[in-house]
């Protein structure tokens, strides 16, 4: 080899060396994976419509705002100060719950309806009442929600969740998700 060659390999070594060590070798550097890597991606759908099938009030206020119970006491009937509750939301309501002093009172939907379709995007205000007879019915506690906002985004059929209303009221939410 004659002294011209020797020096053209010299100087190209000396050239691609840094090259390699500043770029890195093979398995030596971090490849971002690739959707073969990871498989598909599955597509998020978006409900059309929540059907709500269920709602359960689990906490209720003791008092009205007035401090006194919710319907006028009664001493040969003393259960008949409590509450008979249930729900509105939009031009639907609930069947009621008589006299109920306790939490988890569910709260089903008239005979027929066996729930309401609900638009997941819209906004509503759910509504806890104490119906009464002979005069208007006393507004318990309320809550303004959207349902989508209770959506996991992860193509679930079943909806659960649960909503803090005023008052100190929660209610739990139940139904299905309709794609």
């Amino acid at each position: 080899m004659n002294a011209l060659t020797k020096m053209t390999r010299s100087t190209l070594l000396i050239a691609i060396l840094p090259a390699m060590i500043l770029t890195g070798c093979g398995e030596d550097s971090p490849v971002a994976p690739t959707m073969e890597d990871n498989g598909p991606v599955a597509e998020v759908k978006i409900p059309k419509t929540l059907r709500l099938s269920s709602v359960k009030v689990k906490s209720l206020p003791a008092r009205n705002s007035s401090g006194g119970p919710w319907d006028t006491y009664n001493p040969l009937a003393p259960s008949t100060q409590y509450p008979d509750v249930f729900v509105k939301l939009g031009n639907y309501e609930t069947n009621s719950v008589n006299n109920t002093n306790s939490v988890d009172a569910t709260l089903s939907f008239k005979p027929g309806e066996g729930g309401m379709s609900i638009s997941p995007t819209a906004s509503y205000t759910l509504k806890v009442y104490d119906e009464d007879d002979l005069s208007a019915d006393d507004l318990m506690s309320s809550v303004s929600f959207k349902p989508y906002d209770y959506y996991n985004r992860n193509n679930e059929t079943t909806a659960a969740f649960v909503l803090n209303a005023s008052n100190g009221v929660s209610i739990a939410c139940k139904g299905t998700w309709i794609y």
